[in-house]
């Protein structure tokens, strides 16, 4: 008789074999069929992010979401040379991809002139991030 496995003995390989029968022939079993293993339901407050948490955050740092939708604004700004106008923006969104609710917005940009990226994503309505200096360092004017 030629074995499955050289990792275990055979009867190991027979209880794992046993183990994963139900999973290997498809049969119609719930899989948390004991009530401790069924999903919890996700409550009213559903369409809360659990990782946005605006009560933890540190005064003027940006929730994981806006920092997600600034990392998108600045990858659909790539090769976009500051300064620049609202044109060069929505060509430069148009030529990365931007999607039609994502260029609609950016229509809506007063015009003007960018010097950088943040400037863009305060004219949308994004927060301004204020990071604090390390000890011992400042900014020389």
């Amino acid at each position: 008789m030629e074995r499955e496995s050289t990792e275990h003995g055979p009867a190991a390989d027979e209880d794992l074999k046993r183990s994963v029968a139900g999973l290997v022939t498809g049969e119609p079993v719930d899989p948390r069929s004991q009530e401790y293993r069924r999903l919890e339901d996700p409550g009213d407050d559903a369409s809360i992010d659990p990782g946005d948490r605006p009560e933890l955050r540190e005064p003027n740092q940006l929730s994981e979401h806006e920092l997600e939708a600034r990392a998108e604004l600045a990858r659909l700004m790539t090769g976009l040379s500051y300064p620049t106008g609202r044109a060069e923006i929505l060509a430069a969104a148009y030529e990365n991809g931007a999607d039609e609710p994502t260029l609609a917005r950016l229509e809506q940009l007063p015009d003007g002139r960018y010097d950088i990226l943040e400037a863009i994503w305060e004219a949308l309505g994004g927060q301004a991030e204020v990071r604090d200096m390390p000890p011992g360092e400042s900014i020389e004017a």
